[in-house]
């Protein structure tokens, strides 16, 4: 390697290090100005009771949501990163498991809220918000690629769309006065936008190809490695939200 192609390589990675952090600051900056101001209009417009309900349902589905996901996304993630060559590989059996454990987790989680007593407002309230594990089977692999492939400026734009989706239609809820249900929908349509803008940004980085490749064998080991990183979760997860769910009044 000579003196040059190393200089030219050190400001390549010191460019990629300095867009990716503008963005990440920026986008970071972005999504806590706009979730205060959300946050905020929620807990007025939907009143005790209504923000009550609200935050029982998404407390209840945090406390699970990680056994739809198992830590896989950010074992994948690393795998992605340090061995780009098999990158297709694993982001289609990713796909393929996220899309198994969220379909199993929409069955169970929502079927846990009514075993344990929730009125069949918060049962529906609970089977809406889990349906997101759809939508993120989606989105999650092809966040993974991106930030695998130091493509950092696209996952921040992903999370800012879906704050500002979120925040502008959930306004539209708010004032019209349709209640905590309506405002879990809000999460789902949201999403779409992510969707659509992450296969958007795959397409144009030719980071993932077809044929579709799924090896089934395979997400066992994808589980097991995943684990760690899923344990970390739950444990903070459960800090944060034990109390929600066991406070509801049934």
């Amino acid at each position: 390697m000579t003196s040059a192609t190393a200089d030219e390589q050190s400001r390549s990675l010191k460019r990629t290090v300095a867009r990716n952090t503008l963005f990440i600051t920026l986008g970071s900056l972005a999504l806590k100005a706009i979730n205060f101001l959300y946050n905020v209009a929620v807990v007025r417009v939907l009143g005790d009771a209504g923000f009550g309900q609200y935050s029982t349902v998404t407390a209840f589905v945090g406390l699970f949501a990680i056994f739809a996901e198992l830590g896989v996304s950010q074992y994948v993630m690393r795998e992605m990163a340090q061995r780009p060559e098999k990158t297709n590989h694993l982001f289609w059996n990713l796909w393929a498991l996220r899309l198994t454990l969220a379909i199993i987790g929409v069955i169970g989680i929502t079927a846990g809220a009514a075993l344990y007593g929730f009125t069949p407002e918060l049962v529906l309230g609970v089977f809406l918000y889990t349906l997101t594990f759809i939508y993120s089977a989606f989105l999650a692999p092809m966040d993974s690629a991106l930030v695998a492939a130091e493509r950092m400026e696209y996952p921040t734009l992903i999370a800012v769309i879906g704050q500002i989706g979120s925040a502008v239609l959930g306004t539209i809820v708010l004032i019209n006065g349709w209640g905590f249900l309506a405002l879990i929908g809000v999460g789902l349509l949201a999403m779409i936008p992510q969707i659509v803008f992450a296969a958007w940004a795959i397409r144009r980085h030719k980071l993932v190809s077809r044929p579709i490749v799924v090896t089934p064998k395979i997400w066992s080991q994808l589980i097991r490695a995943g684990l760690p990183f899923g344990m970390i979760t739950l444990s903070l997860t459960i800090a944060f939200g034990i109390d929600t769910v066991g406070s509801t009044t049934k």
